[in-house]
């Protein structure tokens, strides 16, 4: 039974689906896309056509994407829950906490040669091809 291949719904590794030699040769173009503001530079580096650096790309920019996202439903939650003690204040550090541990997660598995989407919401959006 091959380990790496989805067994696990919720923190997929998809690294099979990626020749050993290019994530050797574009981990650390990789690391540096999982930064979502420059999810861009493998795209424009000589990483432009890895999968490997590409997959990074695509989720760095959903991390992006879900951040400014986060950012929105918190303002909403904050101007309507303002007077209720506690909850805005909870609800911003989940918004605050959420995008960072997927950075963190992203960028051990980059750096690990590992392809592993952002759990839950990485692999519903293919943004980059």
């Amino acid at each position: 039974m091959d380990n790496n291949n989805n067994t696990n719904e919720m923190f997929p590794d998809m690294t099979d689906q990626f020749a050993p030699a290019d994530i050797n040769e574009n981990k650390n173009a990789a690391a540096i896309a999982t930064i979502p503001c420059l999810f861009w530079v493998p795209l424009v580096s000589n990483s432009k056509d890895s999968p490997f650096a590409k997959f990074y790309a695509n989720q760095g920019l959903i991390l992006l994407i879900a951040y400014f996202v986060l950012e929105i439903v918190n303002g909403v939650l904050h101007a309507l829950l303002r007077n209720v003690p506690v909850l805005p204040g909870l609800i911003g550090l989940i918004c605050t906490v959420a995008p960072t541990a997927a950075f963190i997660y992203l960028l051990v598995a980059a750096l690990n040669g590992r392809a592993k989407p952002i759990p839950f919401i990485g692999t519903l959006f293919t943004l980059l091809k």
